[in-house]
Parts: structure tokens; C-alpha cells; sequence
């Protein structure tokens, strides 16, 4: 999947944002969550964030079924 890489910031106590990481379209809307925790990067995320990214891994759905969650094995910035 190609998009640009944002971190989610957390908007309060009661959040229910379980993942820190999304991809998102031209228009800022949520492609997916990124969940890293297969990913072996050559740099931090952070070093990443904003630009235009592609993610390959395997997708599914989020904890709670209304979103796409794509589990990243390989990023590569373009």
C-alpha cells in the first residue's frame, strides 16, 4: 500500500487509538494503521513520518473491525 506515514497523536484520557502509526491518502483520510512490530527499519519511523511511503505485509482487520490494519514487514520511502 502507498501513502504518506503520520503518527497518531492521542486526543485524551479516554482514547481508544490502539495503534501509533496510520497511512494516509492525499486528502488526509486513513488508509490504514501501521502496526510495526515485524518491521526491521534501517532508520526510525519518525525519521519517516510525512513522506510518501510504500508498506507491504499482511492486512487485516483493526481491534475493533472498522478499519484495515496492515502489519509491515518492508517500508521503503520514496
Amino acid at each position: 500500500m502507498e501513502g504518506r506515514l503520520r503518527k497518531i497523536t492521542k486526543s485524551g484520557l479516554f482514547s481508544r487509538v490502539n495503534y501509533t502509526w496510520e497511512l494516509v491518502d492525499r486528502n488526509n483520510r486513513r488508509i490504514a494503521f501501521v502496526d510495526p512490530k515485524n518491521l526491521i527499519p534501517i532508520r526510525p519511523l519518525e525519521a519517516l513520518e510525512g513522506r510518501r511511503v510504500i508498506l507491504s505485509g499482511t492486512l487485516s482487520e483493526s481491534e475493533d473491525g472498522k478499519d484495515i490494519l496492515i502489519v509491515a514487514r518492508q517500508i521503503v520511502s520514496q
